[in-house]
């Protein structure tokens, strides 16, 4: 018979009836009344006309409930009333929820009308925020200048304040030849899934002595609130072996890299000064290399991409105790007078393949010339012309071994091959000479195996006895081959 507005306003409506809250005095029902709802009060009321043994009627009603909140795993705000369970939201409901869309920050105040047993009491202000504004992506920060270093590398991440990251690395991605764009589609398609915890240390990967080594380190942060960012990228690679040589680059920093290549050859020459390790050059474009003596002290391989390199007049490579090799390369020289030859080696080791090797002398030329060294030849040419003497390669107490390979000498006296010591063996190659007076392979104090060969000569004067291989009675050749115009 009575009802309730905002907690606090208290009115009769039943006018039969007299009432009382607690031990107050009775009331007629047209009087109102003012409760404090921080406490628990007895409502108690009997008929107007009062007779001995009339039935009082009584009606605890509780003290104003708090309404408080949580979240739950997703971050959606729950609200719930703490006191007696009879209290409600709107439609009997003993919760409320509240959420906001992706990218909201929300800081507010709902307002709940709270009912007890069904019957309105009043409403409840409760504060409340909802954050599903992601964090920032986090950053990830390399040793290295760029994506790429010369030496061990390692990487950190930073954040937001109290804001937890978690990252994922590739394994590492290995390629002989560095990262050129034949190895981009490749190694894009890498997409480290398995994220951990980052503890905030330093992470360091391990480097390849014999190739470059690619890695990629994702990582995204997750906030208090539970909001995660968008996905950090970040490549790196690795590389101690691959340096790169573009006849056009005009880069203003030029490191050796594929994104900032060399343009002389004198700068990889500098770098292999340097290195404790087996470097391999890659160049690309026509390379003209300045009048200097190069000594190549140091493993290494040069690998030429549609490129050649054009020596001046007065240079030469000289290779001295080291392990050298050359592939895919146009190596040319034209000198006007008599020149020392355009690569020597002494105690190393030359490895050829798929090269042009092409000189031309006024009057004296050699193109390859070993002492004390090895050397692997294949599917090369060697090709050399000059007025008075010609000679491919000329080789003392070595051990050189040749097939699928062409070799052609143009001069008076004109030779392919001279061996002094050692050993050879040559197979499935041609020969020709073009002169006066000339020899395919001359064999002094060697053992020699040349089989499946063909010899070619145009040559002026046949009383000096030139031959396809000649070789002295201090040496074993073994002939099989083809031969014309001896």
């Amino acid at each position: 018979p009575f009802e309730i507005s905002e907690w606090n306003n208290f009115s009769f409506k039943d006018k039969n009836f007299i009432y009382r809250i607690d031990d107050e005095n009775w009331k007629s029902p047209s009087e109102s009344s003012f409760i404090d709802r921080n406490y628990a009060h007895k409502i108690s009321w009997q008929p107007v006309e009062f007779y001995p043994g009339n039935e009082i009627f009584e009606y605890e009603l509780p003290a104003k409930p708090l309404v408080f909140s949580k979240k739950d795993k997703n971050g959606v705000v729950e609200f719930f009333i703490d006191g007696n369970e009879n209290f409600t939201f709107e439609k009997n409901s003993p919760f409320a929820y509240a959420d906001a869309f992706e990218n909201e920050d929300i800081k507010s105040s709902a307002c709940f009308k709270i009912f007890y047993n069904g019957n309105y009491q009043g409403t409840i202000d409760a504060d409340f925020s909802i954050d599903r504004l992601p964090p920032e992506p986090p950053e990830i920060f390399s040793s290295s200048v760029g994506k790429l270093t010369r030496i061990k590398s390692f990487f950190r991440i930073s954040s937001e304040p109290d804001a937890k990251i978690f990252y994922a690395l590739s394994k590492p991605f290995e390629i002989p030849d560095g990262f050129v764009e034949s190895a981009q589609s490749e190694f894009e398609k890498i997409n480290p899934t398995n994220f951990s915890l980052y503890k905030g240390n330093e992470i360091f990967l391990k480097s390849s002595d014999k190739n470059a080594v690619f890695y990629k380190v994702c990582a995204y942060s997750v906030d208090a609130s539970g909001n995660k960012s968008e996905v950090s990228e970040k490549k790196i690679i690795i590389d101690e072996t691959n340096y790169y040589l573009f006849a056009n680059s005009q880069n203003e920093i030029q490191d050796g890299s594929y994104d900032k290549p060399f343009n002389s050859f004198d700068q990889l020459i500098s770098v292999l000064k340097s290195s404790n390790k087996k470097l391999r050059f890659h160049i690309y474009g026509n390379i003209e290399i300045p009048d200097n003596e190069f000594l190549i002290s140091k493993d290494c391989t040069f690998i030429g991409h549609d490129s050649s390199l054009s020596f001046k007049e007065n240079t030469a490579v000289k290779i001295l105790n080291a392990n050298v090799e050359f592939e895919n390369l146009i190596i040319e020289k034209k000198s006007r007078d008599e020149n020392f030859p355009l690569i020597s080696a002494k105690n190393s080791s030359v490895g050829i393949s798929d090269c042009e090797f092409f000189a031309v002398s006024l009057k004296r030329g050699t193109l390859l010339d070993l002492e004390n060294s090895n050397a692997q030849i294949e599917n090369s040419g060697f090709t050399i012309q000059s007025d008075s003497y010609a000679c491919g390669i000329s080789s003392e107490n070595s051990n050189v071994n040749c097939k699928n390979s062409r070799f052609t000498s143009v001069a008076e006296s004109c030779f392919n091959v001279k061996i002094s010591g050692g050993t050879c063996s040559f197979s499935d190659s041609s020969f020709s000479l073009i002169g006066i007076f000339g020899r395919g392979i001359q064999v002094l104090n060697a053992n020699a195996s040349i089989v499946q060969n063909e010899f070619n000569a145009r040559l002026s004067d046949s009383t000096k006895k030139s031959s396809p291989i000649w070789s002295n009675v201090n040496s074993v050749a073994s002939e099989k081959n083809i031969q014309k115009g001896f």
